[in-house]
């Protein structure tokens, strides 16, 4: 399988070659222009889920002790699986919904569009399968095996986003309140361990040596890595015609640097915070733990109302077709059982990812007789003159 996603990983970067090449001279803006400050607000609360707000804390003690990450430091690795090569997928995509695909119409191909928004679907679904998975950790002890407890939270998160995802609007709002809610979470943090300029320092230190094996990310390096490459690759090309609506007037390169770029410092101050407690041995209130479970619940209701927005729209389950009481009733139920599916190991991210390897291989494809077919055209012209 990690030769599978390798292979998505390398293609999606020669996408990406191609297209800054092409239109490096051109101006991007979406159906929907928004602000820069909108649009980071959007690509960073939907293009993350709960994980990036529950994982860390969870993920540093493997980080510490297995062998394979001992090239580096616990935080400099989780830099490395949410760091550049991740968010350039998103910006790979992105890019291509807003120059090649109006021309292409590649995902206006109608099986094209079901197998993406199967892909969508699935991705819904891994979300809250994971969400349903890191929530015992973060909920008092009494309360860590209360299957009913759990499943009334999916089920609510669930409803939650398809009520959101009935308006753009909406969504950009409840997008620029999680960013704020994470702000002021992540002072809060800060207040609680006394954060000195010592501390800064040393994360400072540990954070920048992802840099200097930023290479190592780029193709999976073991299962668990594999696992992230993925989980970001089945995001890539619904969260980029997601965002591409909202970009306004942007040149590929200042894009590039948007989205690959600038969401690196949030992601580095919270891991650095989570990374205190961790090396310090702090524990976390219960209040504290709470906190972070309701905005770990935000973030995956701002991930999954624009995919529940993608995939209804190609399965005609949308509101206007099915009316406010089938819309939810049918999508929940469609969520439900591929999460449970999930949940006993039926399904798994990396299928989905595969599905996503095999759409990249045939959109390079019909890209590559796209740009051949004028130099073929060309190519007879001068030959009959």
């Amino acid at each position: 399988m990690s030769t599978i996603i390798g292979v998505g990983v390398v293609g999606i970067l020669i996408l990406g070659a191609v297209l800054m090449f092409m239109y490096r001279k051109n101006t991007l803006t979406g159906t929907e222009p928004t602000s820069i400050t909108a649009l980071i607000a959007i690509l960073f609360t939907s293009g993350l889920d709960g994980g990036f707000i529950l994982l860390p804390l969870i993920e540093y003690n493997q980080y510490t002790t297995d062998e394979v990450y001992q090239f580096t430091n616990p935080l400099a690795i989780e830099m490395g699986f949410w760091g550049i090569s991740a968010w350039a997928m998103y910006f790979v995509s992105t890019l291509y919904f807003l120059t090649l695909e109006p021309k292409l119409k590649f995902f206006e191909i109608l099986w094209v569009k079901r197998l993406s928004a199967c892909v969508v679907a699935a991705t819904c679904a891994f979300t809250l399968s994971l969400f349903l998975d890191l929530m015992p950790y973060y909920l008092p002890d009494q309360l860590k095996q209360n299957t009913w407890l759990l499943g009334g939270l999916t089920t609510i998160i669930i409803v939650a986003s398809l009520v959101i995802s009935i308006n753009t609007l909406l969504m950009t709002l409840v997008s620029k309140v999680s960013v704020i809610a994470f702000l002021l979470l992540c002072c809060y943090l800060a207040w609680l361990i006394q954060l000195d300029f010592t501390d800064i320092a040393q994360s400072i230190s540990y954070g920048s040596d992802y840099f200097n094996h930023a290479h190592r990310f780029i193709l999976p390096f073991n299962d668990y890595h594999e696992f992230y490459l993925a989980w970001w690759m089945t995001w890539s090309i619904m969260l980029g015609q997601f965002v591409a609506k909202f970009v306004r007037n942007l040149k590929p390169v200042t894009l590039f640097f948007v989205m690959t770029i600038l969401p690196l410092l949030p992601s580095f101050i919270w891991f650095s915070l989570l990374f205190q407690f961790f090396e310090n041995g702090y524990v976390l209130s219960t209040a504290s733990q709470l906190v972070m479970l309701i905005l770990g619940c935000g973030f995956v209701i701002n991930s999954i109302d624009f995919m529940v927005a993608s995939y209804s729209q190609t399965f005609n389950l949308t509101l206007s077709k099915q009316g406010p009481v089938k819309f939810v009733i049918f999508n929940t139920g469609i969520l439900v059982i591929l999460t449970c599916l999930f949940q006993s190991q039926w399904m798994f991210v990396q299928t989905a990812a595969s599905l996503v390897v095999l759409i990249i291989i045939l959109l390079l494809a019909k890209q590559g007789l796209v740009l051949i077919k004028p130099l073929s055209g060309i190519g007879i012209k001068k030959a009959r003159g």
